[in-house]
């Protein structure tokens, strides 16, 4: 990664000519008033995608320069058309990230592509520079959208993934020379297949010479409307794509780490039997009755800020998806100035201008009018229910659930894997296991830290209706309480409550709260083990060099964080395939 921090992105400079913008760097139109027309042309007709979708194979494009989107949306509308049952893995690659307003003014002029917007705007949030995934369950398809320097970008993909197609559209080769180097035709070579196809809206004699060295059988097609020529090719060979064998894969753990695996390998062509030592779902720290997703970043650029930046902006979005609306609320999180540290944090927020993330507000009558100090609003995040978004994780039909299994260990014959239990007996035999015990990982990593934290139950306001975090958190109503979170114990003997940490915890809310009533006798209470790294990174790696066996956890108090992009991370080392996380993060995990 850059040393570029992660939330400071670089918005386009354009200049408006009516509805046309224009790129002020590279005095260059984006694209002409009949663009859909073209992009039809120039890359969806010359590289056959129409057929090719209909193919009844997973397909994958790479795009240089994603503009605002509009070959995004082209092909994502050519995809829905075909109703392939398959997946369309799409990858994008541009240093500027377009805003909301701009998508929304450009895409307005066309009515065809109505639908992909829609689409596109409702996961199109909290962007970062590196890699951000978006999922579009509903219609098979995953979108990468790598933000940085080009000549950066290219060493996050990994060697799993090859691409079908490749559309080459970054300005005019004269003006924009970093996005036709040779280093970026040679990431076109080494990651396509046989029977891959490029096109280009350009005919300069550089690039096709440079793509007929590099194994493509290369022509010069008429261009669109008055332009003379445009180039497209295609790599030698014969497509050959083989149907994968289905895949049993075993979890052992049903909080947020194992359903979040288990779900993301439910897409793919596995089976999942996941494995909970009690009689119900979630009985660990995944069980809380409310968890707040908030994001909880400095200003380094070090690889844990990355994670955690990572993991919060792939989590808002992917907690959007329609199967969770009963157990996500996104109704934004506010952190209120309780002290020096936390207003200069606030201060440093605002100064990154990110308005699509973050707002301030003076007052909090909206709240609690009682509030001290100002409130820093992030607007794409909000709470989950554990136990109904563990649950919705695991409805798929391809994952099976055992209750009552005391996991024990594992052994391998040949190249599968046993499973063996305390109290049952089992002889399906699996082609990866993913644990993800919690605590249980103590059994495999020596230098993990285990704390107490509490949960406590209480009937504040009415009127809170989004998380509230200063030093800990104060959650909206659930069974008529309101939740309160942030204590931690390091030095503990056993789950029992302590009433002495919460009432401390009561008190320091109140504090931050400026309630001045004093701490109720009646409340509820819920312990549970905290497991986190010295380092504080979370855990996500194989740990048998010949089989695919892999462990996930010790996520600390950011289970419901780091789930969904951990989960997608080990369900694309497993299957191969592109990694949310560049190898220079995931190394860490």
């Amino acid at each position: 990664m850059s040393k570029a921090f992660a939330l400071d992105v670089q918005n386009h400079n354009i200049k408006w000519d009516g509805n046309i913008p224009s790129c002020l760097e590279f005095q260059d139109i984006f694209f002409q008033a009949d663009v859909l027309s073209e992009i039809k042309y120039v890359y969806l007709d010359a590289n056959n995608v129409s057929k090719r979708f209909k193919s009844g194979f997973d397909i994958s494009i790479f795009e240089f320069g994603f503009g605002f989107g509009l070959n995004f949306l082209c092909t994502l509308k050519e995809w829905i058309d075909s109703k392939s049952q398959k997946k369309l893995t799409y990858v994008s690659v541009d240093n500027k990230v377009p805003t909301i307003q701009e998508i929304e003014k450009i895409t307005d002029q066309f009515k065809s592509i109505d639908k992909e917007k829609e689409l596109l705007l409702k996961f199109f949030k909290n962007v970062h520079n590196g890699i951000n995934k978006i999922n579009f369950d509903s219609v098979n398809v995953e979108f990468f959208f790598l933000v940085g320097n080009v000549n950066e970008s290219i060493h996050w993909l990994n060697d799993f993934q090859k691409f079908d197609i490749w559309f080459l559209d970054g300005f005019d080769p004269k003006k924009n020379p970093e996005m036709w180097s040779e280093d970026i035709l040679d990431t076109v070579q080494r990651f396509s297949r046989a029977g891959s196809t490029f096109s280009t809206f350009s005919s300069a004699g550089f690039i096709k010479r440079g793509m007929i060295e590099r194994g493509f059988n290369v022509k010069k097609r008429k261009g669109f409307n008055l332009k003379r020529h445009h180039l497209c090719g295609e790599t030698s060979g014969k497509i050959i794509k083989s149907k994968s064998s289905k895949r049993r894969i075993a979890v052992i753990g049903t909080g947020i780490a194992g359903s979040c695996v288990a779900y993301q390998l439910s897409k793919e062509d596995c089976d999942i039997d996941i494995f909970e030592h009690c009689s119900e779902i979630s009985d660990g720290a995944s069980g809380n009755p409310l968890a707040a997703l908030y994001p909880k970043f400095n200003f380094l650029t070090t690889e844990l800020n990355y994670i955690n930046i990572f993991s919060f902006c792939y989590a808002s979005r992917f907690y959007l998806f329609d199967q969770f609306k009963d157990a996500y609320f996104p109704s934004g999180v506010s952190f209120i100035d309780t002290n020096p540290n936390l207003s200069r944090w606030i201060e440093k927020v605002m100064q990154l201008n990110r308005a699509d993330m973050f707002e301030l507000k003076k007052n909090s009558s909206d709240v609690l009018n009682n509030l001290k100090g100002a409130k820093l609003r992030v607007k794409n995040c909000g709470y989950v229910d554990p136990k109904k978004m563990n649950s919705k994780l695991l409805e798929p039909d391809n994952i099976k659930i055992f209750k009552n299994y005391s996991f024990i260990d594992y052994s391998k014959q040949k190249s599968k894997i046993m499973l063996n239990f305390k109290n049952k007996i089992h002889e399906e035999l699996y082609d990866g296991l993913i644990i993800a015990t919690g605590s249980g990982l103590c059994n495999y990593f020596q230098d993990l830290s285990l704390t107490k934290g509490h949960i406590v139950g209480i009937d504040i306001s009415d009127s809170i209706k989004e998380p509230l975090n200063s030093n800990g958190y104060v959650l909206p109503k659930k069974d008529n309480k309101n939740w309160l979170g942030g204590s931690y114990e390091a030095n503990f003997i056993d789950l029992e409550i302590n009433h002495h940490e919460c009432k401390n915890l009561i008190k320091k809310h109140f504090s931050n709260l400026n309630i001045e009533e004093k701490v109720p006798v009646n409340y509820e209470a819920r312990a549970q083990v905290r497991t986190s790294t010295a380092e504080k990174f979370p855990i996500a790696r194989r740990i048998e060099k010949d089989a695919n066996v892999f462990v996930v956890g010790a996520f600390g108090s950011r289970g419901f964080t780091y789930g969904p992009i951990i989960g997608d991370h080990i369900s694309a080392e497993m299957c191969q395939k592109m990694s949310p996380l560049p190898s220079s993060i995931s190394k860490y995990l």
